[in-house]
């Protein structure tokens, strides 16, 4: 890969915060340095600037300026490995701009909300967004939007179990994980032979089948059975189409597209 040069980089951010910070900003000064920040993954330089350019932008109620900066500063701080950073940004956005997001933004901003309250050690917090989004895709009137809302649940219950991990013997816990073993095994008797719809769905359920093994629950034998199984019709669709196991979406910052999916949470060791 080539790298700009460190000469090169201390200009790009100068002039990025520079441009968002005077009263009059050139906006395609801005979007220029801040692309060529994340075009060379120069992910600290890249969450500075889309931060100081969202709050720019909040402040004078550009909608789409707001949410391009925000999803721009959003994943910088994630892949510098500081998703602290934009918690205040992520909380301002999913509070005012819910109206101005697609249905599968909102769902994949809210996740990796939860994701980021979590890697923050704001555990509470994360895991009450992450159940929040748990049940807006139990809607049964929720839209179809071309994306599939079973995939993203999967990615929401995994993090959840991943979650859970530590916690496995609280009453609560084993409750959860009962009530979604259950699920899965009544998703898989529903779409036999058909794995389309939902890919990941096999994933979860060894995910709540990990934590049910820490319970010593008995029914993990019959899930790690079922997950074999679906996993083989899993694989047969995602060898033709990879990214039917994501949920991802590509939004603008600039000229450019920045690829954004559902963030994921690492199993426990």
């Amino acid at each position: 890969m080539n790298r700009v040069p460190a000469p090169i980089i201390a200009v790009l951010f100068a002039l990025a915060l520079g441009a968002c910070g005077r009263s009059g900003p050139n906006p395609a000064e801005s979007k220029d340095a801040v692309m060529a920040m994340w075009m060379g993954k120069h992910w600290d330089a890249a969450f500075a600037a889309c931060d100081k350019a969202f709050r720019r932008s909040d402040g004078t109620k550009n909608v789409e300026g707001s949410l391009m900066f925000a999803e721009c500063a959003i994943e910088a701080s994630t892949q510098a490995g500081k998703p602290e950073l934009s918690l205040p940004l992520q909380e301002r956005l999913l509070a005012s701009y819910t109206s101005g997001l697609s249905r599968l933004a909102a769902v994949r901003l809210a996740n990796n909300h939860g994701v980021a309250l979590l890697q923050s050690g704001k555990r509470e917090k994360g895991l009450a967004r992450l159940r929040g989004v748990l049940d807006d895709l139990a809607d049964p009137n929720r839209p179809g939007e071309g994306w599939s809302a079973d995939t993203a649940r999967a990615i929401v219950v995994r993090n959840l179990a991943y979650a859970y991990y530590e916690t496995a013997s609280e009453p609560a816990v084993r409750a959860w994980v009962e009530e979604q073993a259950a699920w899965y095994l009544d998703y898989f008797e529903r779409h036999p032979g058909n794995a389309g719809s939902g890919i990941g769905s096999a994933a979860a359920l060894d995910a709540i089948s990990l934590v049910g093994k820490r319970q010593a629950n008995t029914g993990t034998p019959a899930w790690d059975a079922a997950v074999r199984e679906r996993e083989a019709l899993e694989e047969r669709v995602t060898s033709h189409d990879p990214q039917t196991a994501t949920v991802c979406e590509r939004r603008p910052l600039g000229d450019i597209r920045m690829d954004l999916c559902m963030h994921e949470l690492t199993p426990p060791a």
